[in-house]
């Protein structure tokens, strides 16, 4: 009794995976021969773009219309159900032009196909060679055996992206408690925001989950603190003042003068090492009127750089090389050609605009600092650089910038991937992107001089998880 309790079991369940198909393009499965069979085995569509419009929007649509025609559909022959897995691309307009290829049992075919689309009251019988218009649904496939006995009716559901996954989505958040001249960091998943207010330096912090700024504390620091000067390398805090004397705090809130024995003017950002271990700052420092390069991991030493690009003969920092007010990108990687310090814009010592983007790598012995790259679409200091959708992107006065060759060539991103309008214009700035692919803007300062304290959140919508 067991046995052919058993037997049964397993023939049901082999009876039930017989009711469902998947179509893999050209491949369909083989059910049993029979005339008896109105099953679709494999669904395909192919159109052509439409050919109205800009020269823009028929190049989209091409593109649009190279995805459809590769597009492939699952077929659900329990709940008659046909459909494409993966959404054809934001925009795709199905009207015309518009052939369904489709497959039947390899031995007999299909009888009629009835096609029914909003338009039609009671349905036509297709010819199998017409196109269709798929841009309104429900649309059925209603297929009649051989025979004409048995019929199955096919909701043939096709799934169009409905917003645009290229478009930067943003939402202010809940604003900072005061304005003021001010850098924002994030440790963990707690953003610290410090801002000179009033003679003195204000910490508000909040959790990056839920924005609810609380004050804080703060020690140790005064209102000569250069905020640009501002970083956290692995979670310890670095900043120096305008007195060229350099600061750490190990919680962000209880601060210690540092001595080194250098009057630093900037710190330029964190080179990344082989391991987190391996980190270094790369600062400024004046010494007898000129400038040069230093190297440091805890601002307690630094090290001068004696050798830049292989050379001691002069380790000045060179004319046109950006001293203060430099947007700054630590690359991480586990290849070390790709493990370097990416700087944009900024003033040179003369105070003039830099519109150049340098590369600095750390070297046995020194530095090596690549050649300027120049480009004519922003310059000066208070810009933001960060990589986003694998890609560097710089934010200069509300307008975004993009660079796939690591700032060898840049262009202006398009119009959908730009600040929320209703952002005030500004510079200066503080940018943060989370693990969520979420672009964090804190302050800054508009074009008539107003420290801002407002706060948004942004992310492409292809980058929601």
């Amino acid at each position: 009794m067991k046995l052919k309790y058993i037997t049964y079991l397993i023939c049901g369940f082999l009876l039930s995976l017989s009711f469902m198909s998947c179509d893999s393009g050209s491949n369909s499965y083989n059910y049993e021969n029979t005339n008896k069979d109105p099953q679709i085995y494999s669904f395909s569509i192919a159109g052509s773009p439409d050919q109205t419009g800009d020269s823009i929007a028929k190049v989209r649509d091409k593109e649009r219309f190279e995805i459809v025609n590769k597009t492939k559909f699952a077929i659900d022959q329990v709940r008659e159900r046909i459909y494409n897995p993966d959404s054809m691309p934001y925009g795709t307009v199905l009207k015309n032009k518009v052939l369904p290829t489709l497959s039947f049992n390899p031995s007999y075919g299909a009888g009629t196909v009835e096609v029914t689309i909003p338009d039609s009251l009671s349905g036509f019988i297709w010819n199998q060679t017409d196109s269709i218009d798929f841009s309104k649904q429900p649309i059925t496939f209603k297929v009649s055996s051989p025979d004409g006995l048995n019929q199955k009716v096919y909701n043939i559901d096709i799934r169009i992206h409905k917003i645009d996954p290229d478009t930067l989505t943003w939402a202010q958040m809940p604003s900072l408690p005061a304005a003021g001249q001010s850098k924002t960091l994030l440790a963990g998943d707690k953003f610290y925001t410090y801002s000179i207010q009033g003679g003195g330096v204000s910490l508000y912090t909040t959790f990056l989950t839920s924005i609810n700024w609380t004050s804080e504390s703060v020690a140790g620091l005064n209102q000569d603190i250069l905020t640009e000067s501002l970083f956290l390398m692995n979670s310890v805090f670095y900043a120096i003042d305008k007195n060229g004397l350099s600061y750490k705090s190990t919680d962000g809130k209880t601060w210690a003068a540092v001595s080194n024995g250098k009057y630093v003017v900037s710190v330029l950002g964190i080179v990344p090492g082989v391991g987190r271990a391996d980190d270094i700052l790369v600062v400024i420092f004046e010494e007898d009127g000129k400038y040069y390069f230093g190297k440091t991991k805890d601002m307690s030493t630094v090290e001068a750089v004696t050798n830049v690009n292989g050379s001691s003969v002069s380790y000045e920092v060179p004319s046109g090389f950006p001293v203060t007010g430099v947007a700054s990108l630590p690359s991480y990687s586990d290849n070390k050609n790709f493990r370097m310090l990416i700087l944009s814009g900024g003033l040179d010592n003369s105070g003039k605009e830099i519109s150049d983007t340098w590369v600095v790598r750390n070297a046995e012995g020194g530095l090596e600092i690549s050649s300027f790259i120049r480009n004519i679409l922003y310059k000066g200091p208070g810009l933001s650089n960060f990589f986003y959708d694998e890609q560097i992107y710089v934010l200069a006065q509300n307008k975004f910038y993009i660079s796939k060759t690591w700032g060898d060539i840049w262009f202006a991103a398009p119009n959908k991937q730009m600040l929320d309008p209703d952002m005030t214009v500004r510079s200066g700035q503080s940018l943060i992107v989370d693990t969520e692919n979420n672009i964090w803007i804190f302050g800054g300062i508009s074009e008539n001089g107003t420290y801002l304290n407002d706060v948004w959140k942004g992310r492409l919508n292809r980058l929601i998880p």
